[in-house]
């Protein structure tokens, strides 16, 4: 296999678009979708265009040892944004909840023990009908 290096220009700029080089991988499948894609190799476009040689090795090393056990391979570049990935790496997890709507529960109080048990409770008092003895 040849490989092309490709140009990038180098910003550190937090809303810069940063490529990811990743090798993904298909493994040999006796039915259709029995694997989902694997991610086989990735690095990020500052590792790769600095070391492009090293990219190079890499990538024909595994190309080499999955070949076998793969019916595709094939690098995908994706775009993902700088500014996404530092949050995520640094930021404040935020977890967002709805309260749940739950119908009221009428409370009605009766004489002596609503279940009718005469069990009587650890404190010494009766089952106020609340189960808590059932």
């Amino acid at each position: 296999m040849k490989y092309k290096k490709l140009s990038t220009t180098f910003s550190m700029d937090l809303d810069q678009i940063m490529k990811l080089h990743i090798l993904f991988g298909l493994r040999k499948e006796h039915y259709a979708e029995k694997y989902g894609p694997e991610i086989l190799l990735a690095w990020d476009e500052f590792s790769h265009d600095e070391n492009f040689e090293g990219w190079t090795k890499e990538l024909t090393e595994k190309c080499a040892f999955y070949a076998s056990e793969m019916q595709a391979m094939r690098v995908i570049v994706l775009d993902v944004s700088q500014k996404q990935i530092r949050e995520l790496l640094v930021g404040t997890p935020v977890v967002k909840a709805t309260i749940a709507k739950v119908p009221a529960i009428e409370v009605v109080e009766a004489p002596g023990d609503m279940c009718g048990n005469t069990k009587k409770l650890p404190d010494g008092s009766r089952c106020p009908g609340c189960r808590a003895c059932c």
